[in-house]
């Protein structure tokens, strides 16, 4: 899991964009990578 060593307001993350599909979440101003979708369900 990649995380950010400084941490990021809400506008440092709106704008973040690192060129990859990964999605992010900001989790007490840190950068937290989310897993990826799952096609299952049920």
């Amino acid at each position: 899991m990649t995380t950010a060593t400084t941490l990021l307001s809400l506008e440092e993350y709106l704008a973040y964009d690192d060129g990859t599909d990964n999605r992010y979440e900001l989790v007490d101003g840190k950068l937290v990578a989310m897993p990826p979708e799952s096609d299952a369900y049920g």
